[in-house]
């Protein structure tokens, strides 16, 4: 079973906040999202403003994870919340397993909100499915990105080289399991 947003988001962890899109991010997630420095190690693609506009309508629509299905959740800077990057949170048909993808926008980069929106994430992830772990894989040039999740208690499980981009690549895979209580 998978539970709604609803008493779960948003999730404030010290300056950031894991919370669902509003029509008000758009030219911010806009205006990332069609950096092509930051575009460059991320599985998604430059944004048009109306791809923006259209995703940020479908995803503030969101009331839950989808199994099956990638949602993606807004990042804040706390106290203002005005969008900084997002969290991509996919959820296996049977919720057994979940992956992560995260976006820090470059203005924002290396102030802690990427570790931080991990971890609200995992809590979403946690409070809201079954899940028993969660992946995620990012290109062993994302110094940043490593960092990020290695300090927020995923462990590195695999590593295999690859094209991306059409570009030669290692990547990592990471798995964090559920902490039992």
């Amino acid at each position: 079973m998978v539970k709604p947003f609803s008493g779960i988001l948003p999730v404030t962890i010290e300056s950031t906040t894991l919370r669902k899109f509003e029509m008000s991010d758009v030219p911010a997630f806009h205006f990332y999202r069609s950096d092509p420095d930051l575009a460059r190690l991320q599985g998604w693609e430059m944004v048009t403003n109306d791809e923006a506009e259209n995703f940020v309508e479908k995803m503030s629509s969101v009331t839950s994870l989808i199994k099956g299905g990638w949602v993606q959740l807004a990042l804040g800077s706390s106290p203002s919340n005005v969008i900084i990057g997002d969290i991509g949170i996919f959820l296996e048909a049977e919720a057994t397993e979940a992956e992560i993808g995260f976006t820090v926008s470059s203005s924002h980069q290396r102030l802690g909100h990427a570790s931080r929106g991990i971890e609200a994430a995992l809590r979403v992830i946690w409070l809201s499915t079954p899940a028993g772990s969660v992946r995620a894989t990012t290109d062993a040039r994302n110094v940043a990105s490593i960092k990020a999740l290695e300090s927020s208690g995923f462990d590195r499980v695999e590593e295999y080289n690859t094209v991306f981009k059409g570009e030669e690549c290692t990547e990592f895979k990471y798995l964090k399991a559920r902490e039992i209580k």
